[in-house]
């Protein structure tokens, strides 16, 4: 139980550390000019570009409202916490005890956290590092926050550390011994 509790409080850690960078990170970048993806004012602030003939990069500083559709609402708020759920169903009922798989879920619950207060405080969710990537006529855009970072990063932690908790179990089990001696020579 003492086990459960420190891996506990791990996560709560990890979980309200996600959160506040998160929302620091949108307080600043609430002063950037914002832009309005309804039109073409989008105010941009470049850190690096590369361009090499017709293709390139451009990573940027946006500051970005979205508005979420009833399909991104469904995502965040039906899929993403079932997903949530049947992954502490797994972790429970195979009594995986891993630090960076706890590590790993208070990094994604703060991150899911952190959009989430902004729907709700806002009604929007801030966007401000944006990205470019573009070859010819095609050009692929997003911008995204701290806690999509956050959260992309933690599934894998979260993934490795259950799969090597469960390897280093079925090796750490010990084998069956049989022994062929009857018991009734000695």
């Amino acid at each position: 139980m003492k086990l459960l509790m420190k891996r506990l409080i791990f996560t709560s850690v990890a979980m309200v550390a996600a959160l506040f960078l998160d929302q620091a990170t949108k307080y600043i970048a609430a002063d950037i000019q914002l832009s309005n993806p309804l039109s073409n004012d989008y105010y941009i602030i470049t850190l690096f570009e590369k361009l090499y003939r017709s293709a390139g990069v451009h990573f940027f500083l946006i500051n970005v409202r979205h508005y979420f559709e009833l399909s991104q609402l469904v995502l965040r708020v039906v899929v993403l916490p079932l997903i949530g759920v049947y992954m502490v169903y797994y972790v429970m009922t195979r009594k995986i005890t891993s630090m960076s798989a706890f590590i790993g879920f208070g990094l994604m619950i703060g991150a899911l956290l952190g959009n989430a207060v902004d729907i709700v405080t806002r009604g929007y969710v801030i966007d401000w590092i944006g990205c470019s990537f573009f070859i010819s006529s095609a050009e692929l855009n997003y911008a995204i926050n701290v806690a999509d970072i956050i959260a992309v990063f933690s599934a894998p932690i979260i993934l490795v550390s259950i799969r090597y908790a469960q390897r280093r179990s079925v090796v750490s089990e010990p084998a069956h011994i049989v022994s062929f001696q009857d018991e009734s020579v000695a």
